[in-house]
């Protein structure tokens, strides 16, 4: 799950963890030993929950790895298609058993910010494989 604001991010960690969810969280000014403990937990287990990250898009930019990522939640609105496509490139990096990966995208045609940054990013999409999300718009 991705967001831009850090108090956006410490709302939906609150969400999760009240339905008993225990995300990774990834976000700037995170302390060496809080970054090493989080970056350790993102090493899948066969036998353990689903691997569950909330950050920051500046925090996982360039130079974040984790294949095992198969799922994208945009939780805030973008509209550089560079962005879209580094973020989405994160859950396209082949890993063993994933075949599939998703990208949920959150829209409305009758927000202005909402609906023009779907309208900007729509040819990132298009340029890593995905349908156009701009014609799957009702």
């Amino acid at each position: 799950m991705l967001t831009q604001w850090t108090e956006h991010l410490d709302r939906l960690v609150a969400g999760l963890n009240e339905r008993g969810h225990e995300p990774v969280v990834l976000r700037g000014g995170m302390g060496a030993k809080s970054r090493a403990a989080a970056l350790a937990r993102l090493e899948p287990r066969p036998d353990g929950p689903p691997l569950l990250v909330v950050a920051t898009g500046p925090y996982v930019g360039e130079g974040f790895d984790c294949p095992a990522l198969d799922t994208l939640f945009l939780a805030a609105p973008i509209a550089f298609k560079g962005r879209l496509v580094q973020y989405a490139g994160r859950i396209l990096r082949p890993f063993p058993g994933k075949t599939t990966a998703e990208v949920h995208d959150y829209h409305d045609v009758a927000t202005g910010v909402l609906a023009s940054s779907l309208t900007k990013r729509g040819p990132g999409y298009t340029s890593i494989g995905f349908p156009d999300p701009r014609r799957l718009v009702r």
